[in-house]
This record gives C-alpha cells, sequence and structure tokens, in this order.
C-alpha cells in the first residue's frame, strides 16, 4: 500500500518506528471498519450512565431525512431541512404581508384624512384670501372716474389753464399687503396642488392587491425602503407647513393694513396674532420638555431629538448608516441605493430582521426564524441583521425556549422551535465578527455560553439537539477568540464519541463536520482536542471522507498533489504537540490514515 508507507514517512519525525508501524496498520484496516459504531454508555446531565445508549437515535418530532450514522449517503446533497420555509410561496411572506398591509393602512389613514382637511381647508381660506384681494389689489391702481373728477376740479380752479396732474404712486402700505397676500395666495394653491399628489404618492404605496409570494413582499419591501431614503413621510408632513405659512403671511397683511387705517384696531388683531404665535412656538417645542405630549405641530417631527423622545423602540426600523460618514460619503452612499434595485436574497434577509426586530406577532416571529434557518449562511442576512439590531431579539427569543432553574439542568419547551432557533443562529457567528458591527455582536453570542445558559454546555441538551448545539459552540468560540472550558472536561470528553456516532439528519451532520474542521484548523487548543476526538470517530464513515475530499479548492480546505492541504497538515503538526498523550495521538493516526486510504484524497510525503 504506497499510500500507507507515504504516511508512515510523514508520522516518523514525530512517532518512533513501533508507533510509525502502528499507524500503518491502523490504515491497513480502514476499509473493514468504515461503519463500524462505537457504543459507549450515554452520560446525561447528572453525569450518570443510561441504560439505553440508542436513545441518542430517537430523532426530533420534526426530524428531517434522519438516517443511521453508517448510511453512505452523500453529505454533499444534503439539503437544509428548514429550505422549504424560504420558498417563494412559503407561509412567512403572506404573513409578512398581512401584518405590514395593517400598519401601512394604519398610517396612510392618518395621513390621508389629514390630507382631506388640508384641502377643504385651503380651499375655503383661498375663497377668503381672494375677496381680501379683490379690495386690497384696487389699491394699486389709480380710479380712472377720480383721476377725471381731479382733473375738472383743477381746470375749474385754475379757469382755462391746463394743469399737469402729478402721477399716481400706490401707498407703501397697499403694497406690502397685496405682497403678503399675493404670496399666501400663492402658497395655498402649492399645498393644495402638494396634497393632491401626496394622496396619489399614498395610494401608490398601499396598493389594492398585497399578494402573497415573496416577490410580492420584495416589492412592498422596496417601497418601503424607499419611501424612508426619499423621506416620503417628512414631506407628507411638510405640505401641512405650507398653509400654515401662508395663514401668518396673511395675518402680517391683516394687521399692516388695520394699523394704516386705524391704531386701535390694529393693535388689538396684533395682540391676538402675537398671543397666537407664542401658542404655536410652545406647541412645538413642548415635546422636548415633554416626551410623547400630544400638543405639537407639523415642525416638531423635523427635529430628531423630538421623534426620539417620543417613542420607545426596539432594532430599527431601516438599515442605519454609520454616524462616522461625511455630508459628501452620505450623499454619494443615497446616490448609489437609490438608483439600484436591491438583490431578491437582500431583501429577503431584510424582511426577516424586519420581522424578528419589529413585529408583534409570535406566530409571524417562529415563521420567521424557521426562514432564517433555511435561507443559510450569508453576508446578506448578517448584514441585515446587524443594520436592523435584530441580533439581541434573536438572541433573547432563543434563550425563550427554555425554561432555566438555578441550579438544575434546563428544560427544552419545545424541540422543534429550539432546533430551528440554533440552526438559525448557526447562520450569523461566521459574519457578524467581520462585519463592521463586530463590537456589538461578539458580546452577544459570548453571552450564550456563560454560566447558566444553554450553550455553556451542549451535552445538557437533548440528544436529538446536540449535534446542532455542539456546531454552534464550536462556531462562536472560533469567531470570538476563544478556547473551549476545562470545567467539565471529564464528562464532555465521555459524551465526545456518543456524538461523533449518534445518528442525525443528513444536514445536520454535514454542519457538524464543518464546524470541527473549523475548531481543528482555527481553534484553540482544548477547541482542537475536542475536534479531534469527534472527527476520529466521523472519519470512520466513508461518506464523512467522500465530503471532506470532494469540498474541493472552493471548499474549506485546498488538497493538491504536491502539499498537504490545512486540516492534514495541522493534525501531522499536533501529532508531536500531543506526543504524550496516547489517545489523542492514536486519534490523530486514525484520521490520517483514512483519509490517507481514501481514493480522492493526495497527500505527499
Amino acid at each position: 500500500m504506497p499510500r500507507c508507507s507515504s504516511i508512515c514517512n510523514i508520522l516518523c519525525y514525530s512517532c518512533d518506528p513501533d508507533e510509525a508501524e502502528k499507524g500503518e496498520r491502523v490504515a491497513s484496516s480502514t476499509t473493514e471498519v468504515d461503519h463500524v459504531l462505537v457504543k459507549k454508555p450515554l452520560v446525561t446531565n447528572n453525569t450518570q450512565p443510561v441504560s439505553n445508549p440508542q436513545k441518542l437515535m430517537v430523532p426530533p418530532a420534526n426530524s428531517h431525512n434522519f438516517v443511521d450514522p453508517s448510511d453512505p449517503s452523500d453529505l454533499t446533497k444534503a439539503v437544509n431541512p428548514y429550505a422549504k420555509y424560504c420558498q417563494p410561496d412559503s407561509l412567512i411572506w403572506r404573513l409578512y404581508l398581512e401584518e405590514t398591509e395593517a400598519e401601512d393602512q394604519e398610517v396612510t389613514y392618518v395621513w390621508k384624512n389629514g390630507l382631506d382637511s388640508l384641502l377643504v381647508f385651503a380651499g375655503l381660506f383661498a375663497g377668503i384670501l381672494t375677496a381680501f384681494l379683490i379690495q386690497s389689489r384696487m389699491k394699486l391702481q389709480e380710479d380712472p372716474t377720480q383721476r377725471l373728477l381731479s382733473e375738472i376740479l383743477q381746470t375749474l380752479r385754475n379757469g382755462s389753464q391746463i394743469s399737469n396732474a402729478s402721477e399716481f404712486q400706490p401707498s407703501r402700505t397697499f403694497l406690502n399687503v397685496n405682497g403678503l397676500w399675493f404670496s399666501s395666495l400663492t402658497l395655498t394653491l402649492v399645498s393644495a396642488l402638494a396634497g393632491v399628489l401626496a394622496k396619489g404618492w399614498l395610494a401608490k404605496y398601499t396598493p389594492t392587491s398585497r399578494g402573497e409570494r415573496c416577490n410580492d413582499a420584495c416589492d412592498r419591501h422596496l417601497r418601503y425602503i424607499r419611501a424612508r431614503q426619499w423621506n416620503l413621510f417628512q414631506i407628507i408632513t411638510a405640505v401641512p407647513i405650507l398653509i400654515q405659512l401662508s395663514l401668518f403671511l396673511f395675518f402680517v397683511g391683516l394687521v399692516l393694513l388695520t394699523l394704516d387705517d386705524n391704531t386701535a384696531i390694529g393693535f388689538s388683531i396684533l395682540v391676538l396674532i402675537t398671543f397666537t404665535l407664542i401658542l404655536y412656538i410652545v406647541g412645538t417645542l413642548l415635546p422636548w420638555f415633554s416626551p410623547a405630549c400630544p400638543f405639537e405641530t407639523p415642525i416638531s417631527d423635523f427635529f430628531p431629538a423630538v421623534a426620539r423622545n417620543g417613542r420607545y423602540g426596539e432594532g430599527h426600523d431601516t438599515p442605519q448608516q454609520r454616524p462616522d460618514r461625511s455630508l459628501w460619503q452620505r450623499v454619494v452612499q443615497f446616490t448609489d441605493d437609490v438608483k439600484r434595485r436591491p438583490e431578491m436574497n437582500r431583501a429577503k434577509a431584510e424582511i426577516l430582521a424586519w420581522i424578528v426586530a419589529k413585529s408583534t406577532n409570535e406566530d409571524t416571529i417562529k415563521e420567521a426564524v424557521k426562514a432564517i434557518a433555511g435561507m443559510g449562511s450569508s453576508a446578506e442576512l448578517s448584514n441585515a441583521f446587524q443594520a436592523y439590531g435584530a441580533i439581541p431579539n434573536l438572541c433573547q427569543r432563543f434563550l425563550g425556549c427554555f425554561q432555566l432553574t438555578p441550579g438544575l439542568p434546563f428544560q427544552v419547551t419545545d424541540i422543534s422551535q429550539t432546533e430551528a432557533y440554533l440552526l438559525a443562529l448557526l447562520q450569523f457567528p461566521v459574519h457578524s465578527v467581520s462585519s463592521e458591527s463586530k463590537g456589538s455582536a461578539v458580546p452577544l453570542f459570548l453571552s450564550l455560553l456563560e454560566s447558566g445558559q444553554p450553550l455553556h454546555r451542549w451535552d445538557n441538551f437533548d440528544p436529538c439537539l446536540q449535534a446542532l448545539a455542539f456546531s454552534l459552540r464550536v462556531h462562536i468560540l472560533v469567531n470570538c477568540n476563544k478556547d473551549e472550558s476545562h470545567q467539565f472536561r471529564g464528562q464532555t470528553e465521555n459524551n465526545l464519541g456518543l456524538l461523533a456516532t449518534a445518528g442525525a439528519t443528513l444536514y445536520f451532520r454535514r454542519l457538524m463536520i464543518e464546524a470541527v474542521i473549523q475548531g481543528l484548523t482555527l481553534g484553540d487548543v482544548y477547541l482542537q482536542q475536542v475536534s479531534i476526538r469527534v472527527l476520529s470517530e466521523q472519519i470512520k464513515m466513508a461518506t464523512v471522507r467522500t465530503f471532506l475530499c470532494q469540498l474541493g479548492p472552493s471548499g474549506i480546505y485546498k488538497t493538491s498533489n504536491n502539499a498537504l492541504d490545512p486540516v492534514s497538515k495541522k493534525l501531522v503538526e499536533q501529532l508531536k504537540d500531543y506526543s504524550d498523550d496516547r489517545i489523542l495521538r492514536d486519534a490523530i493516526i486514525s484520521i490520517l490514515s483514512k483519509l490517507v486510504s481514501h481514493s480522492k484524497f493526495f497527500l505527499a510525503g
């Protein structure tokens, strides 16, 4: 066997000749023990062996393609059992559209009623203002009859001599009054036009047919994002400000006119208008001093501090921009965002993030968690949850799946829902650590590993959930640069063999293998030892060896005819480090022998 001799040559610098010969014997017997299962007593939370070691083989209530460990199925073709919850016709999109339809209808109903009232007021005010303008405009031109009478009078006084009448000059007061009132009428008509346009915008924002499929949900989400990027609601808020400004211009003109006619009447009107203006200013600023004060004006909504004081919130309505960007960078980013249609995967990720962060319907949130578990790990999903601030909500709801009692093992309240949360959380650690919001994500995940929390011990989970719990714990430890705890080392090592040989779905087994490779190549010392123990059992299955070798250049590691891949290279390095630990050394030799014996695996000495 040339490959066996090759592995012996590789191991010779860390093993004596007897050990190298032992490694060759292990390799030569590989094909005979491909599917041998190691039966060990199960160790439970109370560290007492269970008489029935087959308990680990019991699948969850909603298990998908559950297989025996010896089943030589292809792990590369394993399908995520939760992928069906993220299909174009899945239930989550209809639930999202139903919930957002109620919210959209509520918002647009308020705006439409306000715009209807504005249009009625604008029509009445324009009529009243026009009546005043008809009278005041006459003062800007000379009356022909009055001019003729004036010329006749001058002629009679001067006899036959004709005098040149002075040119007509309108009063400065009437010039100012007419200027203010014409400006007021113009703003009134502009506000009426804006009100009509705004009603059309709102009608387009809430179409009559909501739809039920994924593309309908993405279209609604795109309208939602665009409305906030273009500040639709702020623009609609500014429409009443136009009519209010025109009203104040009319008041100023009225004061000037009455002061010119009669000072007492003018001052009386001035006092009333001044008092009204003071009340308006107080109503605008009052929400600063009293959050959620019912007395406010449309201008109050343009002050961010007032808007923040007036409501409680969890997460964000829209993705948040980095606060350290300059104005020019924000303009460039805005231009780049609004001119492109987001990809559907990004829209789906943001929809799910919005549901977790903002939804009040528990059934919708549970369905969203299943859809997250079915989407698979992606940068779009991780970035969306970071931008919407939804990761804390997801972690908190995950903790709600357990009944935690101090001093006692936790109890899972809903196995199927816990499975969905575990798989959903697995989508985030890899990308969250490399994102711009790394500082906020890492403590959240690490808090799940603390004493008293569910992920503090993966082997405290129900047997059917241990593979996912183990995989999630390894991902968190690797991406947060932490090592496995030594506190329960003995009990953990006793359960590692059972975990590796227990039955699991194909997809969950694949996740566990990927987590083990991560822990082996990127983890700290004890996490590497744990990964070696699990991999030494898993590698006995031909399907696992095939999966490792089929990862190829784009997989976790790259194989080559002339160089060791990172996994086997790491194993060879650790063979020297653990030369005094016979159990780990034998496990490493077994793994390398299995890989070398596989027909598609190449390893050079």
